[in-house]
């Protein structure tokens, strides 16, 4: 099944780096993510409230979900891992 994550600010070069990676979602720091999957296409927000921001589609992947992540590793898997 195909989902598509909010309105992301990353910068623009490491966005299109991220295709074909893995996103996770997570309520907070300390907590296994409750949704991530494959990234199969990335959106620039060009205009409006969310201009400059990326959205993300991705595919449900079960393995994504239930990832924990310690502080010291947040800020590399806070967003994804290609």
């Amino acid at each position: 099944m195909t989902f598509t994550s909010g309105y992301w600010k990353v910068g623009k070069e490491k966005a299109h780096v991220l295709l074909d990676g893995r996103i996770y979602f997570h309520e907070r720091q300390v907590e296994p993510s409750y949704e991530g999957g494959k990234i199969t296409g990335i959106e620039h927000l060009g205009e409006g409230p969310f201009k400059g921001r990326f959205r993300f589609t991705f595919i449900h992947d079960d393995e994504c979900v239930g990832v924990c992540t310690g502080d010291a590793e947040w800020a590399k898997w806070m967003l994804f891992l290609p």
